[in-house]
This record gives structure tokens, C-alpha cells and sequence, in this order.
């Protein structure tokens, strides 16, 4: 399986030349069922115009083998607007545990019935690689969900603060002298509040601890967590949680620009 460098999350890069002659492949078989896949499953799709900073995410709702493929953005989302103004566009797909970026000229930009459809040239080439399977946001600004964990695990005083979140899995960061978590503990039994009104009971496998920097100067903890045994419906949403963050801060971003 082709692998390509740059992570999920990270922001997208314009496609370059030499990415093209190193990952890039004309579309096979294979590709063409892993777009009809995303389709089926309705699976979002994180877009950029090219040469610029404005993001959006959609959904792959239709596909039509070797002409077009056509994303559709929630009857609010204002992010696609822009976006039909380019050229073209970069996109990162993620299905069937593989992750799919390509690159495609936009065509038309409809609204029917209060949705936006954006209508894309079919992606002659794309860079596909294995890497993270969620969409994953950082949550430095706003309210982040809390991770309580048990009552009876080590030095569980207070609340954590999740500062990354996926549907895979979440990042803690813990100011030194505070809890510390060991590196492949499972801990079961951790309340997840997304909101005051939704919450998940969740096992957590503790698969990273890096030494981090904080604004301040002062030094932190951040420790990478791996959902266990997590349900679809909880996963499903998380996923959901996290695409409505991303929208609401690519909204607050093009307020401000």
C-alpha cells in the first residue's frame, strides 16, 4: 500500500510536481471502488482550494466513473461558496481504512433544496496512502470536551481536557507535577463529555507520552490515546462531533479574514 507523508490533519498542501511523479498514480480499478464506497457510505471529504487557506468539509454523494464526482455540504455551510470560485481543488478522502487525496478542477456549484453541491471534474490522478483512518481536530480554542477518568485510577483528581480529538482515538495534555498515565495501561470505565449533553463511557488504550511546551514556557505531558472496543454508534459520533467543529471554526476563520 502507497504511503504519503503528510498526516490527516495536517493542512493540505498544494499538490506539487514532484509529489506527482513520486505517489501519484493514474486511477485503477481499485480507486474507482474506493470513490463508489465513500459514496455508498456518505464518507467526508476535507477540501481546499488550491494555492489558498480556505477549507471545507463535505460529503461524497455521488459518483459518476470517469466524469464527475459531486460533494454536498450541509444545508448551512457557508464553506463551500468560496471554494467553487477555484480553479481547483486538493481533497482528502478516508475509506475503508485507506486515505485517498486527490486533485480535481471544480465544474459547478448548485443549490437544491437548501443543499450545496459542489460538482467536480473526474481526479485523473490521485496520491493515496494507509495512514490515519479519522478525520481529527485540534481543540485549542473554544469549549473541548472533557475526559473524566475513574474514580479509583492513580491520581484521578480533576477532569482532563481533550486538546485532539477522532474518532479513532484523542490527545491529553497534562501539565507536569500532574497525572501521569503509563504507556500501554488500558484504562477502562472513562466518561468522554462532548457537550453537557452527550457523554460516552469508553476504554482508552495509552499509546503515546511526548514532552511538550506550552505557550507560557511551562512544560506538559502529551499523552496519544487509542479508543478500545468503541461501538459504530460512538464513533459515529464523535465523527459527527468532529466535523461540526472543523465547520464552525473554518466559519469563524472566514468571518475574520
Amino acid at each position: 500500500m502507497m504511503r504519503f507523508p503528510i498526516p490527516l490533519d495536517a493542512d493540505l498542501a498544494p499538490i506539487t510536481a514532484d509529489d506527482l511523479r513520486r505517489y501519484g498514480m493514474t486511477i485503477p480499478k481499485a480507486v474507482e471502488l474506493l470513490f463508489n464506497t465513500a459514496c455508498a457510505e456518505r464518507q467526508p471529504v476535507a477540501l481546499r482550494g488550491m494555492g489558498n487557506d480556505r477549507r471545507a468539509v463535505g460529503e461524497l454523494s455521488s459518483v459518476r466513473t470517469g466524469e464527475y464526482l459531486l460533494l454536498t455540504g450541509e444545508e448551512d455551510d457557508v464553506d463551500f461558496m468560496p471554494l467553487a470560485s477555484e480553479t481547483g481543488l486538493d481533497c482528502i478522502m478516508v475509506v475503508e481504512r485507506v486515505t485517498v487525496r486527490f486533485q480535481t478542477r471544480v465544474r459547478t456549484l448548485r443549490i437544491v433544496e437548501g443543499r450545496l453541491l459542489l460538482e467536480t471534474d473526474w481526479p485523473v490522478q490521485v496520491l493515496r496512502r494507509q495512514r490515519r483512518e479519522n478525520f481529527r481536530m485540534s481543540l485549542s480554542q473554544g469549549r473541548a470536551p472533557i475526559l473524566h477518568l475513574p474514580v479509583d485510577y492513580p491520581g484521578a483528581t480533576f477532569p482532563q481536557r481533550v486538546v485532539d480529538l477522532s474518532g479513532g482515538g484523542l490527545c491529553l495534555q497534562i501539565e507536569d507535577g500532574g497525572l501521569e498515565l503509563v504507556t500501554g495501561d488500558v484504562i477502562h470505565g472513562c466518561q468522554l463529555e462532548l457537550n453537557p449533553l452527550e457523554s460516552l463511557t469508553l476504554s482508552l488504550l495509552v499509546r503515546s507520552r511526548e514532552r511538550w511546551t506550552l505557550g507560557t514556557g511551562d512544560n506538559a505531558w502529551r499523552y496519544g490515546c487509542a479508543f478500545q472496543h468503541i461501538s459504530p454508534q460512538a464513533e459515529q459520533l464523535i465523527r459527527r462531533y468532529v466535523i461540526h467543529a472543523e465547520r464552525q471554526t473554518l466559519r469563524a476563520r472566514m468571518q475574520q479574514g
